[in-house]
C-alpha cells in the first residue's frame, strides 16, 4: 500500500502529487491519495479539477474545514504513524532523502504513508499526468481567443510578504514595458490575487491586458479554487512568463508546458 497525502495550496499539492505518481510508475505499484479539504488552503475535491490518472487507485477526501480542522488533522497525522509501517511526514521525508533513502523501494516494502507540500522525486516531463477538467481548460479557451502572442504576468499579493517585497509592481512596470518595445502587438495574460492590482495594471495597460474575470478570491471558496485553476492553465499557455518571488504558482504554471520563466526579484537586480 502507498498513500499519499499532498499538502498545502494548489500548486504545492500539484507538485507533491507529481512526485507520488511517479513513485507509483517506478515501483509498480498504485497510488492511493487522501485528500484534504483545508481553510485557506484547498475547499474543493481532486476530481471537480482534473480527470483522474489511472496511476491513483482511489481517492479519499478529507473535511476539515471547520474550527476543529487543526486539531482533527493533527490527531490524523498521529494516527498515521502507528497506522503505517513507514509513515513520513516533511522533516522525516527529508531526512530520509538526506540519508539516501530510496523512496522506490519503500513503495515497494509495503505500507507507506507520505504527506508532502514538495517535489521530492524527479518526474519527466512534469505534470504529464495532470489534465484539467474540459469546462476549465474550455475557459482558458475562451480568455486567449486567437491570441499567440501574449506573455503571462503572475503577480503575487495577498500575505505574501516576500513576493511583494521583492517583486514590486514597478519591477512589472518596467519589465512588460521592455517586452512592448521588442513586440508592438504583445498582450499581458495578468493574473493575480489583488483587486488593486488588477485595477493599476488595466489603467496603465489597456486592453493590452487579458484577464479571467475572477468569482472569489476566498480560498474557503469552491469557486475560488477553480478561478485559480483557469489562471493557472492560461498563464501555462503564455509564450512565457513574468513571475513573483517565492511563488510555486509562477513555477508550476511554466513547468506544465515547459516555458520559459523570469522572475522578478529586485535584490538580485541590485546585486
Amino acid at each position: 500500500m502507498f498513500v499519499f497525502i499532498p499538502q498545502g495550496g494548489l500548486c504545492n499539492r500539484m507538485r507533491s502529487l507529481d512526485s507520488a505518481i511517479a513513485i507509483s510508475k517506478a515501483a509498480g505499484i498504485k497510488l492511493n491519495v487522501e485528500w484534504y479539504l483545508d481553510p485557506n488552503l484547498m475547499s474543493d475535491r481532486l476530481e471537480n479539477l482534473f480527470e483522474i490518472p489511472p496511476e491513483i487507485n482511489k481517492i479519499t477526501t478529507k473535511n476539515y474545514m471547520g474550527r476543529l480542522g487543526k486539531l482533527q488533522k493533527t490527531i490524523q497525522k498521529r494516527l498515521n504513524k502507528l497506522k503505517y509501517k513507514h509513515c513520513l511526514y516533511e522533516k522525516d521525508l527529508a531526512a530520509f532523502i538526506n540519508g539516501g533513502g530510496d523512496l522506490v523501494d519503500l513503495a515497494k516494502s509495503g505500507s507507506l504513508c507520505i504527506a508532502s507540500c514538495k517535489n521530492f522525486y524527479v518526474s519527466i516531463p512534469k505534470f504529464e499526468n495532470f489534465k484539467p477538467k474540459p469546462v476549465i481548460l474550455d475557459e482558458v479557451q475562451a480568455v486567449f481567443g486567437e491570441n499567440d502572442n501574449v506573455i503571462g504576468v503572475h503577480i503575487r499579493r495577498d500575505d505574501h510578504l516576500e513576493a511583494i517585497r521583492r517583486s514590486p509592481i514597478a519591477l512589472f512596470e518596467s519589465t512588460m514595458n521592455e517586452e512592448i518595445k521588442k513586440s508592438a502587438g504583445v498582450k499581458f495574460f495578468l493574473a493575480t490575487d489583488s483587486t488593486e492590482t488588477q485595477k493599476h495594471m488595466i489603467n496603465l495597460y489597456g486592453d493590452r491586458i487579458i484577464m479571467y474575470q475572477k468569482t472569489s478570491l476566498n480560498r474557503d471558496d469552491v469557486a475560488a479554487i477553480r478561478d485559480a485553476m483557469i489562471d493557472l492553465y492560461a498563464l501555462s499557455r503564455s509564450r512565457k512568463i513574468i513571475g513573483s518571488y517565492g511563488s510555486s504558482f509562477s513555477d508550476v504554471a511554466a513547468q506544465i508546458n515547459q516555458i520559459d520563466l523570469v522572475i522578478l526579484d529586485n535584490e538580485r537586480n541590485e546585486s
